[in-house]
């Protein structure tokens, strides 16, 4: 099992093998049902690699950062033409 230590200058250090902790569904799956735009992407790394990039050039890191612009750019158009349609206060 991945443990993670302190080194002695502070820093953390993970030591072990790494271990699958949850099932593809677990970690794929919003919770949510009827979402037929949603999009799984599949990366070989563990929730560190997810959650923290090396650095801005890294495939993780554009890939992400493509589709979180890609998401802006269509929240800014959809949210306020929903906002419009389903208000009740005119």
């Amino acid at each position: 099992m991945l443990c993670t230590q302190f080194n002695e200058d502070g820093s953390l250090a993970r030591t072990g093998a790494p271990s699958l902790l949850v099932t593809e569904k677990s970690a794929t799956g919003t919770g949510l049902t009827g979402l037929a735009d949603e999009e799984n992407i599949s990366f070989d790394t563990d929730h560190r690699g997810l959650a923290k990039y090396d650095r801005p050039s890294s495939s993780c890191y554009t890939i992400v950062r493509g589709k979180l612009q890609t998401m802006v750019r269509e929240a800014s158009v959809d949210v306020p033409a929903r906002f419009t349609r389903d208000s009740t206060c005119m």
